[in-house]
C-alpha cells in the first residue's frame, strides 16, 4: 500500500465538501458559527448564510445539530489525557453539601419512627442558637 498517495487522496476528501455530510460541514465551522451566535446572530441568519454557500439544511435540523456538536465538542474537552509523569495526589476535601454524608447513629425503623413522632423543644433551641450568636 501506498502510504504517501493514501494520504493525499484522504487529504483531499477531507478537503471538499462535496463529499462530506453537512454535520461534519457544519463540525469543521463550529466554532465560526458560535462566534456568530456569541456576535448576537440568530440561527436563522445564521443558517440563512450558510445555506446560500451550499449547505441546504432546515432550522430544526440546523438546531439539533448544533446541540449535538456542542455536546460532542463538551465531552472532548472534559475527558483529558492521563499526565505523563505522576502527580502527587491532593489532600481529601471534607464533604460538601452536594456530598452525602456518611449517617451516624442508628437507621433502625423504630429508632426513626420515634424521632419523626418526637416533639422538638422549640425554645430550646432557639435558646442555643441565640448564645451561637452572642459567640460571634
Amino acid at each position: 500500500m501506498d502510504l504517501k498517495a493514501a494520504t493525499e487522496t484522504l487529504t483531499s476528501l477531507t478537503a471538499s465538501s462535496q463529499r462530506r455530510t453537512k454535520t461534519a460541514l457544519l463540525r469543521s465551522m463550529l466554532d465560526q458559527v458560535e462566534a456568530a451566535f456569541a456576535a448576537g446572530l440568530t440561527h436563522a441568519t445564521v443558517l440563512e448564510s450558510l445555506n446560500q454557500h451550499g449547505l441546504d439544511m432546515n432550522l430544526a435540523t440546523f438546531e439539533v445539530t448544533i446541540r449535538r456538536l456542542r455536546t460532542q465538542k463538551a465531552k472532548r474537552v472534559s475527558v483529558s489525557p492521563p499526565p505523563s509523569h505522576p502527580s502527587p495526589s491532593p489532600a481529601p476535601l471534607p464533604p460538601t453539601a452536594a456530598e452525602p454524608i456518611a449517617p451516624q447513629g442508628s437507621l433502625d425503623p423504630a429508632d426513626l419512627d420515634a424521632i419523626f413522632r418526637s416533639q422538638p423543644d422549640m425554645n430550646k433551641y432557639a435558646k442555643i442558637g441565640r448564645e451561637r450568636l452572642k459567640k460571634k
